[in-house]
């Protein structure tokens, strides 16, 4: 469950990370997940984009209401260590 209960608690804790690696994991309906890793590079007032590394690179845009929701988790990289910020 979310400790955080405001989008805008949640905007402002993501804000406080941009720049930093970041694991997303998504959930994609009947028990599918899929984890992404990539660096947290910009938030808006009601969405955060996040580049995926790899043989592409791509971005992927999500809502604070995604967060808040559960449907995404984000775990920021501390010391070699990651760590659920949300």
């Amino acid at each position: 469950m979310a400790t955080i209960n405001t989008l805008n608690d949640i905007r402002s804790v993501i804000e406080k990370n941009v720049g930093k690696k970041v694991i997303i994991t998504t959930d994609k309906g009947r028990n599918k997940t899929r984890q992404n890793e990539g660096v947290l590079l910009k938030t808006y007032s009601s969405l955060f984009i996040v580049e995926i590394q790899g043989p592409r690179n791509r971005k992927l845009s999500f809502s604070y209401s995604d967060v808040l929701t559960e449907k995404v988790v984000i775990k920021c990289l501390y010391d070699d260590e990651y760590i659920a910020i949300i």
